[in-house]
C-alpha cells in the first residue's frame, strides 16, 4: 500500500522549506538551480499529497498558510536529521574516528580558532574538523538546519534564538585603533572627540556593525563621518593603515598589526566595549563523543582568561613604542 508519505521526498522538502525561506518561487529556483515551474511543481505535487494549501501568494512574496507553517516545522526537522545522519553515516565509511563541523562568525573563526583548533588536533589527530566561516546569523542557521553540529561566534541581537542552548564562555573587547602615524592625540580621548572623527566600520544591517552602534549610543556617542565599510577585519585594517580614519576592532584581530607598529591602539575615557562569545548548539542535536570534545575544550579554552594574554601583549607593546 503506497501512502501520502511514501511520495514525500527529501528533494520535495528541501524546495518547501527554500522557498518558505526566501518567500519567492524566483529566488528560491534560483538559489537552488531550478526552473521556476519547477519550483511551483514541487510544492503542487506537496500540496496534492498532503491535501492542504502551503503557500499563498501575498502581492509579489510567496507566504506560507498556517497548515504550511505546520509542515515547514516537520519538514525542517527531518530535513536536519538527516543531514546528521548523513555525515554520522559518512564518517563511518570513511573509517574516521570523529568529524565536527563548526559554525563560527568572521572574527571569532578568523582570530579567536585556528590556533584552538590547531591545539585540539595535536590531541585527536584522528578526527576531522571542518569550519563554516559566515555572519552570526548565518552560523546560527547552519546549527539550526544540522549543517553544522554546534556554533561559537557573537551573536546577532535581533536574531530569534528559541531552541537553542546559549553558553557565554569569554568576550572579545572591541577597542579604537589609528594608523600608528596618524595625528590623533596620545591622551585619553574624550566622548566628544570620538564623535568627530572619520571611522572606517562594518557593513550597514551587519550584526557587528549593530553590536558597534549599540554600544557607542549608550555612551550617547554618535558618529557623524563614517567614510567606508567593510565586511572583514581585514579589509578595515588595511584602509586605516592608510591614514584615512579610525576603527573600532576586536582585539583578537589587531595583536599582529600592534606587536608590528603599523597600527596603534587610541586611549578612550571611560569606555569598555566587550562582546560576549557564545557556544551555541541545537536543544535536541546530540554531539557525539568527538563533537562534545570539541565542544566542552572551546568552553574550557575561549574564555576571559585566553583572550586577555592579546590584550595584555598589545598593551606591553604599545606602551613600548608610545
Amino acid at each position: 500500500m503506497r501512502t501520502p508519505g511514501s511520495e514525500l521526498t527529501l528533494h520535495k522538502l528541501e524546495v518547501f522549506r527554500v522557498t518558505a525561506e526566501l518567500e519567492s518561487v524566483s529566488r528560491a529556483a534560483e538559489r537552488l538551480g531550478l526552473a521556476q515551474p519547477v519550483v511551483t511543481a514541487h510544492i503542487r505535487s506537496l500540496e496534492r499529497k498532503l491535501g492542504v494549501q502551503l503557500t499563498a501568494r501575498h502581492g509579489r512574496r510567496i507566504k506560507i498558510t498556517e497548515q504550511g507553517a505546520r509542515v515547514l516545522i516537520w519538514a525542517n526537522d527531518v530535513l536536519t536529521r538527516t543531514h546528521e545522519l548523513y555525515r554520522e553515516l559518512s564518517d563511518s565509511i570513511a573509517g574516521r574516528k570523529g568529524s565536527v563541523v563548526v559554525a563560527t562568525s568572521m572574527s571569532v573563526g578568523s582570530y579567536v580558532l585556528p590556533q584552538r583548533l590547531v591545539n585540539f588536533r595535536g590531541h585527536h589527530p584522528d578526527g576531522e574538523i571542518a569550519v563554516m566561516v559566515s555572519t552570526p546569523r548565518d552560523a546560527m542557521n547552519a546549527v539550526r538546519e544540522g549543517q553544522a553540529d554546534f556554533a561559537i561566534s557573537i551573536l546577532d541581537p535581533q536574531y530569534e534564538m528559541s531552541g537553542l542552548d546559549v553558553a557565554p564562555v569569554g568576550n572579545d573587547e572591541l577597542v579604537l585603533v589609528c594608523a600608528a602615524t596618524n595625528s590623533a592625540p596620545n591622551r585619553r580621548l574624550t566622548r566628544k572627540e570620538i564623535s568627530g572623527m572619520t571611522f572606517v566600520t562594518a557593513q550597514r544591517q551587519s550584526a557587528r556593525r549593530m553590536i558597534e552602534e549599540d554600544a557607542l549610543l549608550k555612551l550617547g556617542i554618535v558618529r557623524k563621518n563614517v567614510v567606508l565599510e567593510f565586511g572583514h577585519a581585514e579589509a578595515m585594517k588595511r584602509a586605516i593603515r592608510s591614514g584615512i580614519g579610525a576603527a573600532f576592532l576586536f582585539r583578537s584581530s589587531i595583536a599582529d598589526e600592534i606587536a608590528s607598529g603599523t597600527l596603534r591602539l587610541l586611549k578612550v575615557k571611560e569606555m569598555r566595549l566587550e562582546v560576549p562569545i557564545c557556544l551555541v548548539r541545537r536543544r535536541d542535536k546530540f554531539l557525539s563523543p568527538f563533537q562534545k570534545a570539541l565542544y566542552d575544550y572551546l568552553g574550557r579554552e575561549v574564555t576571559d582568561e585566553s583572550v586577555s594574554p592579546v590584550r595584555r601583549r598589545a598593551e606591553k607593546l604599545g606602551r613600548r613604542r608610545q
